[in-house]
């Protein structure tokens, strides 16, 4: 799915706060890619584990 964000962790005496930041992309939320079975797994025999 298309669409950026972060989580920016600011550690401090008053504990953990978390933020997350969206990026405004009108195709947010688009499929990006699609792949069948037989398609994922070409993928992963081609690039093998840790790639």
């Amino acid at each position: 799915m298309r669409g950026a964000s972060a989580t920016l962790d600011q550690l401090g005496a008053h504990g953990p706060l978390f933020h997350t930041l969206h990026a405004r992309d009108p195709q947010a939320g688009e499929t990006v890619y699609e792949l069948d079975e037989q398609q994922l797994r070409y993928v992963i025999d081609e690039l093998g584990p840790g790639a």
